[in-house]
């Protein structure tokens, strides 16, 4: 292991050094002065000032009066340690330094020389490390001077500059969503449009003609869909963009994904994307050894920082395993080992030294924050805000952090503003065992879950501290529920077409199998502003055999699950609007247009199942549209799509060219009704084909029967036998129709105009 790797294992050995405050400072980070002062003695060395300012004529003979009939008095000089700084044109500028081999020269050097008179200028002798300080104020002195600070350069956007058309996808005529599938040893992508048609994209037809897969254990789509990473021993490789020609080894054209970027990580066993896409971290993570941690610039392709990581009390290797799960509070997991601001300037991770830190690093250069890592005593948990879609990189970079209470300490929920550290609310919580952090996805509200319980710690229950992050002041609500608690969801903020999403959140309570789902707002319409800005309860229902939430990416509705039992709720309607079935169901996830949902049976490990599978397709009212199987299937995921960055007034003003949203919305029936004629003319043409093909197969078929009959008919004739169905000359077939009336029923008819 190198140095530099060393430096950053994650064990007792990573901080050495801690200020008073809980400073941490890490060897990289340190400047290029504090390096030679830690390696080098500059006891012996004096530095002399007002001296002669000569030109480089008389330089020798200047240095030479300084050294043997002035200094060398106090005590042996070491040889060629003088200097004398001279400027462009050769003339010295007065300063000359000088180093004696002993301690005891340098200072009587000091003692006797300061203060004297050498021709007409008093020369001032003092210790390098006298001079060393004055030139470099201590650390105290140097936080409050003011200092140029560096501006952050947003990085190149790979899927703008890069020639492979990462995005061209969106631009899809009949707006289908992708999804990736694998079974087997296959790995297709599809398309899956409105009316629930499948058409392959891309089957990894080129990797085939070439005895080769695309992938030798798993894949994973970037946060917005532009790239898809495989795995391999070697590495990842990012695919993506529109499809070109590639050749094959044989020398065949085939249309086929383009290889994009390969990032070398033997061993890897785990990715994580940036939200941005702008950085790859990957994980080697095998067993209880140390993992290797490496952070990529997706664009350049260069490492910008690894980490040595090892599995701790608070770290275990199945966290390891998982460095940015989405789900991050996911219970079977303590959370991934780093997290990533919604800007992408910042990463931090929560280490158990000097009793617990928050240690947040900055990506320009990929170093510690300020040189010191956020003292947080026993830190548990921490969460970054997701960031208002509107937001810019410089604002909305928030962290909360939870630390357990210790003896008399108190537990406490900190909400902190990063660079600043400016601390914006803090929340004491007594009695507390254990706590989850919740943001909701526009970053408006905090919810912290924190389980607490009794004095005497007999009884539990659980609280829901709940703070409004636009609000002046922060101010925080808590709700309290008695029953053990199984799931918690923000309703996802919809944005601009989904008006009045994004207040609402969902919880699972209740002893047993049959629990309670409660439906709260933190916003009422209608109200006025004191009332508006409170915790309401909307509706219950009771008695629901489910235990996991999944909110569309619209708002409004949302999937209940449980062992096989589904639930389609319409939150705005408080009503189920279905309520099917699907055993061994143990993956459920939207389309990121929000208006489908698959339920699959996932068996993924890296030989897959030998039973047949399936994945099943659902309308957002809970309608079955398709079923799919394969035979050992292991995996499903949606492409995903980046967030909608359209920005519209809510109505239009005079001289405006762009419409408003009042605008959209008076003529969306418009719009309505010509994706209702679309549709109607597909299906049209769709029923044509299928008629056409059916009537093509039977006129087939009818011509095979033909020369059938005309083959046997031959042989009969051959044998001068005749043919069982012919009829004979002295017969006549007579064909006689009979009609028999036998009910007759009058019903009116409703007429509707749905």
């Amino acid at each position: 292991m190198s140095d530099d790797e060393e430096e950053y294992a994650f064990d007792e050995e990573e901080i050495k050094e801690y200020m008073s405050d809980g400073e941490e400072v890490h060897e990289e980070d340190s400047t290029a002065e504090e390096d030679i002062r830690q390696h080098m003695d500059f006891s012996t060395v004096v530095v002399i000032e007002n001296l002669p300012k000569v030109p480089a004529a008389k330089f020798d003979k200047l240095k030479q009066v300084i050294l043997t009939k002035i200094f060398s008095k106090a005590g042996a000089i070491v040889k060629d340690k003088f200097a004398m700084p001279q400027n462009a044109d050769g003339s010295t500028k007065g300063v000359a330094i000088v180093q004696y081999e002993k301690q005891e020269a340098a200072a009587k050097a000091i003692k006797g020389f300061n203060k004297f008179k050498f021709t007409t200028h008093v020369l001032t002798v003092r210790h390098f490390d006298q001079v060393f300080r004055l030139a470099r104020p201590p650390k105290s002195r140097q936080n409050n001077m003011p200092q140029s600070v560096e501006e952050y350069k947003p990085y190149i956007d790979a899927c703008n500059a890069s020639h492979h058309k990462l995005r061209s996808w969106l631009t899809d005529k009949k707006v289908r969503d992708q999804y990736v599938i694998r079974y087997g040893k296959e790995t297709e992508i599809f398309w899956f449009g409105r009316q629930a048609e499948l058409e392959l994209e891309y089957g990894a037809e080129v990797e085939k003609a070439d005895n080769m897969t695309l992938t030798e254990m798993s894949v994973q789509w970037s946060p917005y869909g532009s790239y898809l990473a495989s795995f391999h021993p070697q590495g990842i490789a990012l695919w993506g963009g529109a499809k070109v020609s590639r050749e094959t080894k044989t020398g065949t054209q085939i249309d086929g994904w383009a290889k994009i970027k390969r990032f070398k990580h033997t061993g890897v066993t785990s990715i994580g994307f940036s939200p941005k896409e702008k950085f790859l971290v990957t994980s080697n993570v095998s067993g209880p050894q140390r993992a290797t941690v490496n952070f990529f610039d997706v664009f350049s392709g260069e490492c910008r920082r690894s980490f040595q990581v090892q599995p701790s009390e608070e770290q275990s290797m199945e966290a390891l395993a998982h460095l940015f799960r989405p789900d991050s509070n996911d219970s079977r997991h303590n959370g991934p080992l780093f997290k990533w601001s919604h800007s992408e300037r910042y990463f931090a991770r929560k280490t158990s030294n000097n009793g617990g830190l928050l240690s947040v690093y900055e990506t320009m250069h990929f170093k510690l924050l300020d040189r010191k890592s956020i003292q947080a005593k026993g830190i548990s948990t921490f969460e970054w805000s997701p960031g208002s879609r509107d937001a810019k990189d410089s604002t909305d970079n928030i962290v909360a952090y939870f630390t357990p209470e210790e003896k008399n300490t108190a537990a406490c929920l900190t909400i902190q503003e990063i660079p600043s550290r400016k601390i914006l609310r803090q929340k004491p919580i007594f009695n507390s065992s254990n706590c989850r952090l919740f943001w909701q996805s526009n970053g408006d509200y905090l919810c912290a879950q924190v389980t607490r319980h009794s004095r005497t710690g007999r009884t539990e229950f659980t609280n829901f501290e709940l703070c409004r992050i636009r609000g002046t002041n922060y101010p925080m609500e808590a709700l309290e529920i008695r029953e053990p608690v199984a799931c918690f969801a923000w309703e996802p903020c919809g944005g601009y077409l989904f008006k009045g999403t994004g207040n609402r959140f969902c919880v699972i309570h209740g002893d047993g199998p049959s629990k309670t789902v409660s439906f709260y707002t933190m916003h009422r319409p209608g109200k006025n502003k004191l009332e508006a800005n409170k915790l309401t309860l909307l509706f219950q229902l009771k008695k629901q055999n489910v235990n996991q939430i999944f909110w569309s990416p619209n708002g409004r509705h949302v999937v209940l699950h449980g062992n096989i039992q589904l639930l389609f709720v319409d939150v705005d309607k408080q009503e189920v609007l279905a309520g099917p079935e699907h055993p061994h169901c143990n993956k459920i996830e939207w389309s990121p247009s929000g208006q489908f949902i698959v339920t699959a049976e996932e068996f993924d490990t890296k030989h897959g199942s030998s039973i047949e599978k399936k994945f099943r397709f659902w309308s957002f009212q809970g309608k079955p549209l398709r079923d799919e199987k394969r035979s050992k299937f292991m995996s499903f995921s949606w492409r995903p799509r980046p967030p909608l960055t359209l920005v519209m007034k809510e109505v239009s003003q005079s001289g405006d060219q762009k419409p408003s949203m009042k605008d959209v919305m008076d003529k969306l029936h418009i719009t309505r009704q010509e994706y209702i004629r679309e549709d109607n003319q597909r299906e049209r043409h769709e029923d044509q084909v299928k008629a056409e093909e059916k009537l093509q197969k039977r006129q087939a078929f009818a011509q095979l029967l033909a020369e059938a009959d005309a083959e046997i008919r031959q042989g009969y004739k051959a044998h001068g036998l005749p043919h069982p169905l012919d009829t004979p000359d002295d017969c006549a077939i007579n064909v006689v129709r009979m009609e028999e009336f036998i009910e007759e029923k009058k019903e009116p008819v409703r007429w509707s105009t749905r």
